[in-house]
């Protein structure tokens, strides 16, 4: 349900029109990887998500599975992957899916067609890239700047998202939630651009000039996400911070 308001929250931005934009400067991204292994919580998880088009030529689904082996390679992961491929209907997916002990990496290639009024077939291709670690916020920067380089020499246009899990051991009230928000957004210097603080819905979008990339909303720029829920099950509240827009389920 969570998860389903903040989509609500993000339609109403895209319909405001969100523009995907990186400035021209250099900036001390490590800024967000700091802020958040300094905090008083365990990280868990950081995930780094690539969604892109392919702008290459037309791959088949062999050429499709070459392109992820290249991606995995690039990656530092030469062997013992799976690869899947799926067709139904005007849908290819090529899957490229590595277990390691502290990582997993997720690629995938979709094929979308569709008729034109002319009865010729259209194509569009898309890349996916998807990274979870555990316990290294460290390495997320460097990954991040890695796939950078990496999307950008396999003529895959996207963008790319940094999101970091956190877990504290207990229930948090809100005042203590505030506390740990306010903490990690004074260190990113963040400018609030828009909250909601509740304890059926935790979320804050900001922007700080410490990160390159930025979602604009309107005459605002967005480039830092943080959220909260608590985990019955688990007893424990989880703390989710995200660059620029956060891609979690929680």
């Amino acid at each position: 349900m969570k998860k389903i308001m903040v989509f609500l929250i993000v339609a109403i931005w895209v319909f405001l029109g969100i523009g995907y934009i990186r400035d021209g400067k250099k900036v001390d991204e490590n800024r967000i990887v700091e802020a958040f292994s300094k905090a008083a919580f365990s990280n868990e998880e950081s995930t780094i998500n690539v969604n892109g088009e392919y702008a290459g030529d037309y791959l088949s689904t062999e050429g499709a599975k070459d392109l992820l082996a290249k991606i995995a390679k690039e990656l530092g992961i030469d062997d013992n992957y799976e690869i899947t491929q799926q067709r139904e209907e005007q849908k290819g997916e090529v899957v490229l899916f590595k277990q390691a002990k502290r990582a997993q990496t997720t690629l995938k290639f979709f094929t979308y067609e569709s008729d034109s009024q002319n009865h010729e077939i259209g194509v569009k291709q898309y890349v996916t890239v998807e990274l979870k670690l555990l316990d290294t916020a460290d390495c997320a920067l460097a990954y991040k700047n890695k796939l950078e380089d990496i999307i950008k020499n396999n003529q895959v246009n996207g963008e790319i998202t940094v999101s970091m899990r956190g877990k504290y051991p207990e229930e948090l009230n809100l005042e203590e939630r505030n506390i740990i928000a306010d903490d990690l957004l004074k260190k990113l210097d963040t400018d609030i651009k828009t909250e909601q603080r509740s304890d059926d819905m935790y979320v804050i979008y900001g922007y700080s000039k410490y990160i390159n990339e930025y979602k604009k909303v309107g005459n605002q720029k967005i480039n830092v996400s943080l959220a909260m829920n608590y985990n019955e099950e688990e007893e424990a509240t989880y703390i989710y911070l995200s660059t620029p827009l956060i891609n979690e389920d929680y």
